[in-house]
């Protein structure tokens, strides 16, 4: 079906498509050949046409629909056939036909569109492709699908190696993908990591202190201006260079990124993940991080010491861009520190980013239980922290329902040597209740636990 329309803003009229061929310039007012009705003229006359998806005999899935209308010459994306699927055969891609062969996968383009547009969806075996470290270290899942996808992202690391893309062969002389290139599973097969020789770069001294917030970058030997400023979520720092960009984002236990502190400093958890991205550095190269001790209790020098804890190194694909998440060892004290990013340009010119930054501890309460103990009842919960030392004492807080405010609670609630506690108490019956735990100026989070009907 398509659709016929007039400009000027016009009703629209409805003609099938065997009607609309010919149509050249006039058409019955009352569209039936008896009428007597006058003819009428109809200027700048405009079609538009409608998108039909056909399971094709699917077995599961739901096959998409598309309400919309599309003018003459316009581009429609196609659907995603996601989860249809016919008998054990999986969904690879549309055809113009019940029988033909693929012509559209998701997210292609039918451009421009001129006609009305049925696609049926088309079925095959999926295939598997096999992921190789080759003399790399780490697992990656293998990756199966029926059409074609963009390959899993890499994760197999190589000591001063970067990795530079895949290849179908060990030695490098076969078919060659890029990092999340799109592959056809029209076969199974075995990618094999490739890597080139980069010696991991290492920590530079800084000639001067860094308090939290403050950062120092230099080129080679030259120091340089760098823009570095809050994100607009003010949950990490975007740092802008002459032509390239990084990114800097502390992370909680769930992944997400954790907010700056008061005066726009940058967060980061004991023995937890650091995130960073950046754009315009030397293709296949590599990123290191590193971050000096605690000096919050150290005096202030003319030089800072080289920071003394490698975290390790991002990789940087062959265009240039990196994305990486490192964890902060256990040996990482809580307090203030330097992180440093070093990395190399598009000429070989060494880039060495060093930013003031905190690093907190953190405590983590469990879902706990709640049972009847006489003429009381006990909650009992577990948790987790890091950063704190062992045989430290947690403070109870807590809030029965209709109270406003938490107030501090008995109970001996000690840290273990790895990092994990326990909070047990008899409560009042018949009451809900909310609770916490602290250390210093460090808070869990809250937990509830419902009356005992």
């Amino acid at each position: 079906t398509q659709r016929a329309g007039g400009g000027g803003g016009g009703a629209s009229l409805l003609v099938s498509a065997s009607t609309a061929a010919g149509i050249t310039g006039k058409i019955d007012g009352a569209l039936a050949s008896n009428s007597t009705a006058p003819s009428v003229e109809v200027a700048n006359l405009k079609c538009s046409f409608s998108v039909k998806y056909e399971g094709n005999g699917n077995t599961a899935g739901t096959v998409p629909s598309d309400p919309d209308w599309y003018a003459s010459g316009a581009s429609v994306t196609v659907a995603d056939g996601g989860s249809l699927a016919r008998g054990s055969q999986v969904f690879v891609g549309w055809a113009t036909s019940q029988f033909g062969p693929v012509a559209y996968v998701a997210g292609s383009r039918i451009d421009p569109i001129n006609a009305p547009v049925t696609l049926w969806a088309v079925y095959g075996v999926p295939k598997t492709v096999t992921f190789n470290a080759n003399e790399g270290t780490g697992t990656m899942a293998p990756q199966s699908s029926g059409s074609p996808e963009p390959l899993e992202p890499n994760t197999f690391t190589r000591v001063d190696y970067a990795f530079n893309g895949w290849n179908t062969r060990a030695d490098g002389t076969g078919i060659a993908y890029a990092n999340g290139a799109v592959y056809g599973f029209s076969t199974d097969a075995t990618l094999y990591a490739q890597w080139t020789s980069a010696p991991a770069p290492k920590s530079e001294p800084i000639p001067e202190p860094l308090d939290p917030g403050e950062h120092y970058y230099e080129e080679d030997t030259t120091p340089k201006p760098v823009d570095v400023a809050p994100n607009p979520f003010n949950d990490g720092l975007g740092v802008v260079g002459t032509t390239w960009t990084m990114t800097l984002e502390g992370l909680n236990g769930d992944g997400n990124p954790l907010p700056l502190n008061a005066d726009g400093v940058l967060v980061l958890q004991a023995e937890r993940d650091a995130r960073t991205t950046g754009t315009d550095f030397l293709p296949n190269s590599l990123v290191g991080l590193f971050l000096d001790p605690e000096v919050s209790s150290a005096p202030r020098t003319s030089t800072r010491a080289l920071p003394t804890v490698d975290l390790g190194t991002v990789n940087v694909d062959e265009a240039g861009n990196f994305a990486g998440v490192k964890t902060l060892p256990e040996e990482i004290e809580p307090g203030l520190h330097v992180l440093q990013a070093v990395g190399y340009g598009p000429s070989g010119d060494r880039r060495a980013l060093s930013i003031g930054i905190l690093v907190v501890p953190w405590l983590e309460l469990n879902q706990g239980v709640r049972k009847p103990a006489g003429r009381h009842d006990r909650i009992t919960t577990t948790g987790t922290s890091g950063g704190i030392d062992a045989g430290q004492r947690l403070v109870p807080w807590i809030k029965y329902v209709g109270q406003s405010t938490f107030k501090e609670g008995r109970a001996n609630i000690r840290v273990q040597a790895d990092g994990t506690f326990t909070w047990s108490r008899l409560v009042h019956k018949k009451r809900g209740l909310t609770g916490y735990v602290s250390w210093t100026d460090i808070k869990s989070n809250e937990v509830f636990w419902p009356k005992v009907r």
